[in-house]
């Protein structure tokens, strides 16, 4: 955790770089039918049973792309895949539902939402441009809100009150902010002075 500067670490879940380049390597017809979303949940599964080992207590995000639910099958697969993990393990899981198509219906959204928040200990939904999704305000009460670093913006004083108001605005829901991929600790202290709840180092290489 990093909690000297008042805020807390997560850890965000990814496949590792040999099996993404493995899997550009790929034909595209077994790309598009290769399940990355499970790939990604069963790795997310094992890093929260060592953490449960260790004692470690930070949430570990995963993305999950929105294209899960555009087929009723992958919907039902991926869904049981979630289910067949221990309840310790889903309590320490975050998905973050990404990859979402612009114009998407917000019943089907908030149906999205309500599928996965109910098998996980919470929901989390990015953010462009450092303002509130526009979604139906259901979705942000108790949500994860998360903002990605970039260097070229969140290095600006005006972009600093953006991320103040945002995390003003979250926090009116009752929801949380994490800004993940920062570059260092000093990256770290300036998103936390604008109130942000958690970060997301990136790891060494």
């Amino acid at each position: 955790g990093i909690r000297d500067i008042g805020v807390t670490g997560v850890q965000t879940c990814a496949l590792p770089i040999c099996v993404q380049a493995a899997l550009v390597a790929l034909p595209p017809k077994e790309t598009a039918t290769f399940d990355f979303d499970r790939l990604l949940l069963e790795l997310a599964g094992e890093r929260a049973l060592q953490a449960l080992d260790s004692g470690a207590t930070e949430p570990i995000l995963l993305d999950a792309g929105f294209e899960i639910f555009l087929n009723r099958r992958r919907t039902e697969r991926y869904l049981a895949a979630c289910e067949e993990l221990d309840e310790r393990l889903r309590q320490r899981l975050v998905p973050v539902l990404v990859r979402i198509p612009h114009g998407t219906p917000q019943s089907r959204l908030l149906e999205c939402a309500v599928r996965l928040r109910s098998r996980f200990r919470s929901l989390a939904l990015t953010t462009e441009r450092l303002q509130l999704p526009q979604i139906d305000s259901a979705m942000l009460r108790q949500a994860i809100l998360v903002v990605d670093w970039d260097d070229a913006v969140l290095n600006e004083d005006s972009t600093f009150c953006q991320l103040r108001h945002l995390v003003d605005a979250m926090h009116a829901y009752g929801g949380l902010v994490l800004v993940r991929q920062l570059p260092s600790r000093t990256a770290a202290h300036c998103v936390a002075d604008c109130g942000v709840d958690m970060v997301s180092l990136v790891e060494p290489a």
